[in-house]
C-alpha cells in the first residue's frame, strides 16, 4: 500500500469523493511536513540549536548585510528583549557579531559571523539531502509533476493561509 494509502487505509486505486480526496491530500502534506520537521529538529539538535535560535540565525543570514535588533524582533514576532537574549546566545557561540551603528551608537546591528555562515550553509545542505531522500521514492518525472502541482497551490495561497 502507498504511503498516502496508509494514511487513510485505502490503496492507491481507491475512489474518493472530492471531500475524501481533499482530506487525504491534507493528511499526506501534514505527514510529509512532520517528517521534514523531525529531520530538521534532529539536525538542529546535532549543532546544539533550538528551533528559536535557528530562526533568529536564519533572519540574520537572510538580511542584506547587518540587521538591527528591532528588525530581528519584528521578523521573529517577539519583543526586542527576547531577541536580545537569543542574539546574545548566538554571539556567545560565535555565530553572529554585534556592533554599534556608526551613525547612531544606540542602534545595535547584527551580522552573521564566518562560523554562522558556514553553519547556515551546512544546515541548508543537510535540509536538501533530507528532502532528496524523502522524495527519492518518486521518479524524476513524478517529482517534477509534484513540484508543479505544489507551486500551483503555493501561488494560489500567496498572501494568506488559504482562500
Amino acid at each position: 500500500m502507498s504511503a498516502a494509502g496508509k494514511l487513510t487505509g485505502r490503496g492507491a486505486g481507491a475512489s474518493s469523493t472530492e471531500e475524501e480526496l481533499a482530506t487525504e491530500l491534507g493528511e499526506a502534506v501534514r505527514h510529509i511536513s512532520r517528517v521534514l520537521r523531525g529531520a530538521s529538529m534532529r539536525r538542529l539538535e546535532r549543532f546544539g540549536l533550538s528551533e528559536g535560535r535557528f530562526r533568529a540565525l536564519r533572519v540574520v543570514a537572510r538580511a542584506d548585510g547587518a540587521i538591527s535588533m528591532s528588525a530581528i524582533a519584528d521578523r521573529l514576532g517577539i519583543v526586542p528583549r527576547s531577541a536580545t537574549t537569543v542574539i546574545a546566545g548566538l554571539e556567545a557561540d560565535g555565530l553572529v557579531e554585534r556592533t554599534a551603528d556608526r551613525d547612531d551608537r544606540r542602534l545595535v546591528l547584527v551580522r552573521l559571523s564566518t562560523a554562522g555562515a558556514a553553519l547556515i550553509a551546512e544546515l541548508g545542505r543537510d535540509r536538501d539531502e533530507a528532502a532528496a531522500e524523502l522524495f527519492s521514492a518518486l521518479g524524476r518525472e513524478d517529482q517534477v509533476a509534484l513540484l508543479a502541482a505544489l507551486r500551483l497551490v503555493v501561488a494560489n495561497t500567496e498572501g494568506g493561509a488559504s482562500r
